[in-house]
């Protein structure tokens, strides 16, 4: 066990330490107010962004979605012209979900 005295704050100092004043309570407060008031506006502003950003990704990969079944389309019959060739007779149609569109994959994409 310590046998240390207490320390005792000089008078000069203890005159310094006060009780909070309602003004400086207010204050805290209304500080900290416009700290979480300041977070949530960049919070807000980073989701507009993020909203953006995915709106305009998804605009993207339609315009993608619809190239790709247009190519599909145009060369589907090409294909299957070469599968009637005696050469590539042989040749067996392999169909992955990759190449089909979102309907088959069960996904729906609202705009």
């Amino acid at each position: 066990m310590s046998t240390a005295a207490p320390t005792r704050v000089p008078p000069e100092t203890a005159d310094q330490i006060t009780a909070p004043t309602a003004s400086s309570v207010d204050a805290l407060v209304e500080r900290l107010g416009a700290e979480v008031s300041a977070a949530r506006e960049r919070v807000r502003s980073l989701q507009t962004k993020a909203a953006e950003a995915f709106a305009g990704q998804e605009e993207r990969f339609m315009r993608f979605v619809t190239v790709a079944d247009r190519i599909h389309a145009i060369l589907l019959p090409r294909l299957e012209a070469f599968t009637k060739v005696d050469v590539f007779k042989d040749i067996k149609q392999i169909v992955s979900l990759e190449g089909q569109g979102l309907d088959v994959r069960g996904w729906r994409l609202t705009l």
